[in-house]
């Protein structure tokens, strides 16, 4: 199976529309829609809520985030080491990060998407907005940021290494659910 097989899991793009997320709920602290522990170690208990968590044969991957260098990273915690994309390159981490525990939210196709419900999860250091985004790679869903309207997320390459992949289109965004008030 080639390396870059993604798949067309949460994408329409028949409209040939993009958004480049620049609003969204400015990020002060964490949203009362939005629950995060602390990862300490790797034996600590971990999300159980469906929609921040995926699941593969080889375990379960959960949404978390990094404050690294003045920014807060969204990425993925894998088999307890978390990936975070970081100005193009890979940062992995077994603790000092973050998961998603519970949360108001669900995926959505980034067209489909009113702004004001796209959930901003981090910033940059220039205090521009980032968001979790996920595409699958390899029949594997995983989770990343996304900035200005462009999904990075680490992926590893089969060879003991890891890449960030790239896709400014083809991928899911995470915001408010819908009976949830914006």
């Amino acid at each position: 199976m080639p390396f870059f097989g993604y798949d067309d899991y949460w994408h329409d793009f028949a409209s040939g529309r993009r958004k480049i997320f620049e609003t969204g709920e400015k990020y002060e602290g964490d949203p009362d829609h939005m629950k995060w522990t602390d990862v300490v170690s790797q034996y600590q208990r971990k999300p159980e809520a469906p929609n921040v968590v995926s699941e593969t044969k080889d375990g379960e991957i959960y949404l978390a985030r990094l404050k690294h260098e003045g920014q807060l990273l969204p990425g993925y915690m894998r088999n307890s080491i978390a990936y975070f994309a970081y100005k193009g390159k890979v940062i992995k981490r077994c603790k000092g990060h973050e998961l998603l525990y519970d949360g108001q939210v669900q995926w959505y196709v980034p067209h489909r998407l009113d702004e004001k419900r796209a959930v901003v999860v981090g910033h940059d250091e220039d205090e521009n907005p980032l968001f979790f985004g996920s595409f699958v790679v390899n029949g594997i869903e995983l989770y990343g940021e996304v900035r200005k309207g462009v999904c990075n997320i680490v992926a590893d390459t089969g060879e003991g290494e890891e890449m960030i992949l790239s896709e400014p289109e083809r991928y899911g965004i995470l915001g408010l659910k819908k009976t949830y008030p914006a």
